[in-house]
Parts: C-alpha cells; sequence; structure tokens
C-alpha cells in the first residue's frame, strides 16, 4: 500500500488512521518512514509507437466494459443487458477483445498539475514541448511546485454516463473528472438515455442527474 499526500505529516497523520483501523480488525499494518519524491513530469504518449498508451487505453477499455453491463444491468435491467447486440461488450470485459469503436480519451486540456502528489501529467506525446520557456524553467528551479498558468485539476469526480443523440448511444466512464472511457451502445435499448451517476471523491457527496446531458468527447 502506497499513501499520497501533500506533506510528510498529511501522509503520516493516513498511515496512523489506516494503522488503527487495522488493528480494530485484529490486523497488523507497517508503513515505512514519510520519504519526500519529486515527480514533476510525468505522460502518456500517444500514437502507434507509444506501446504503453495503448496498453492502458486497452485495460482501461476493458474496465469500461466490465462497468458498462453492470450500469446498463442496473438501469435497463436483465433483459438489455443480456441483449445479443452487447454481446462484444461482454467480450472485452471477460476476455479483453476489443470493442468496436471503444476507446479512451480525456478531456481539455491535455496537461494538469496533480496538486495531491506534486507532479504534473500531460497527454501528449512530449509533455515537455508543451511548456513555455517560463513553465519549464520552473519545473527545474523547482519540480514539487506548479508551474505558472497550467491548470490545476481540482474536480476528483467520477462519473457512469449513458447518452444518445439520434441513431448513436454511449457509455461513459469518467475518471478524476479528466479520463474519459468510450463505449457503444444500440441506440434502442430500452433505457432512461441522458442519465448520469457521479460522486465527488474530495467532498464525499454523490447524486444522479437525469436530463439532457452535454456529450462529452475525449
Amino acid at each position: 500500500m502506497t499513501i499520497l499526500g501533500e506533506s510528510p505529516e498529511e501522509v503520516q497523520a493516513i498511515a496512523d488512521k489506516t494503522r488503527a483501523r487495522a488493528a480494530m480488525r485484529g490486523q497488523v499494518v507497517r508503513f515505512g518512514e514519510p520519504t519526500r519524491t519529486n515527480l514533476h513530469l510525468a505522460r502518456v504518449e500517444e500514437g502507434a509507437a507509444a506501446p504503453d498508451y495503448e496498453r492502458f487505453n486497452k485495460l482501461l477499455v476493458r474496465e469500461g466494459s466490465k462497468i458498462a453491463i453492470e450500469y446498463v444491468a442496473r438501469l435497463g435491467g436483465r433483459s438489455s443487458a443480456l441483449d445479443p447486440r452487447l454481446d462484444n461488450v461482454r467480450s472485452c470485459a471477460l476476455e479483453g477483445d476489443p470493442v468496436d469503436l471503444g476507446w479512451m480519451g480525456h478531456l481539455e486540456p491535455d496537461i494538469r498539475w496533480l496538486p495531491r502528489v506534486g507532479r504534473l501529467f500531460g497527454f501528449s506525446s512530449d509533455v515537455s514541448s508543451r511548456l513555455t520557456n517560463e513553465q519549464y524553467d520552473s519545473l527545474l528551479v523547482s519540480p514539487d511546485t506548479p508551474p505558472p498558468a497550467v491548470p490545476h485539476l481540482l474536480d476528483l469526480t467520477h462519473s457512469l454516463i449513458i447518452t444518445r443523440r439520434h441513431s448513436e448511444a454511449f457509455f461513459q466512464l469518467i475518471l478524476f473528472g479528466w479520463l474519459v472511457v468510450t463505449i457503444p451502445l444500440p441506440a434502442d435499448l430500452s433505457l432512461p438515455w441522458d442519465t448520469q451517476d457521479w460522486r465527488d471523491l474530495l467532498q464525499g457527496r454523490q447524486g444522479t442527474r437525469v436530463g439532457r446531458l452535454t456529450w462529452l468527447r475525449g
């Protein structure tokens, strides 16, 4: 188990609570001393010559397929989830076979600062090339400090969405308000289209929205 936080004190406090909860269950959990790591540049490369991105894409699409089947079953019942036209989605969930037109993407912008881990993360073939000279120099001087004018990822919300526009319909899994996994669905499934279930990871709130949704394209 790895605990991430903004300071050694925060990490230690979380570790102490984790140990206390484990002790109440008769379990023993041991952590090492907190350490600070300057992780300032990270990237997921896109394109045919980027095997890590391709593997990441396939894994997320497979996980999205699993959740898509469960979500369709929850909203539309067993008959909708067992529709033969979803056989490819079930196959992807069980075996990892690719889903036609299923993909992983992200919402704009391409690069964001992750404040809880002190890290710059981007979806680009070369994150550093997307930075201005001022931003890059700032990272060299202080790698654990956000560069100027780089958006922070603050909306840590997971969402499940089913949406339909005319003859096209999709299930979408949005992770941390940034990553988007899209799985195509038959547009005539008996579902309450334009439904979104969401959970705010920071505030501990959750809810459901029903009605016309903005179509998110990753």
